[in-house]
């Protein structure tokens, strides 16, 4: 172990080989190409496309905002947990089958009454004025039946 710390680090360190079938992600706001830093370009990234069984599906707002449309809770209550399936499973062509959903993590008590006020009022901006022209942003606003379930947990917090 008294090897010089550029021998110790130097394979970790070293210039990554570019993958021959690189992978890419892109979210729907994602308009524009992608831009490769690799030392031979990959080819052309095509139109965002994903096939679902049925064909392929094109990203775009509509598309997204259909396979939002069937997620489902796990279970009932205040904890929203959210079942994909419906929508990685789904073989219509008018769903996009590849979304996420992002969590805010929050424990419904135990806080003093300002930090409860803070969180509830933070959420509720998120949930009602936060959704105003999101689709600009390239996120699919929240569906009337999330909505509904996450002010009641709001509404909750104690």
């Amino acid at each position: 172990m008294n090897e010089p710390a550029g021998r110790r680090s130097a394979s970790t360190a070293r210039t990554p080989t570019p993958p021959t079938k690189p992978l890419s992600y892109r979210e729907v706001r994602s308009r524009t190409p992608i831009k490769f830093s690799l030392p031979t370009p990959p080819p052309t990234t095509p139109p965002p496309y994903r096939e679902n069984g049925s064909g392929g599906v094109p990203l775009n707002e509509d598309t997204a905002r259909d396979a939002v449309n069937l997620v489902n809770f796990v279970a009932g209550g205040n904890d929203l947990v959210l079942d994909m399936n419906g929508m990685y499973g789904s073989q219509d062509p008018a769903v996009y089958p590849l979304v996420t959903a992002t969590y805010e993590l929050v424990c419904s008590a135990g806080y003093d009454q300002d930090t409860v006020a803070a969180i509830k009022s933070f959420l509720s901006v998120a949930t009602y004025n936060g959704q105003t022209d999101v689709s600009s942003a390239g996120y699919v606003p929240l569906p009337d039946k999330v909505k509904g379930r996450l002010v009641s947990a709001i509404n909750a917090m104690r």
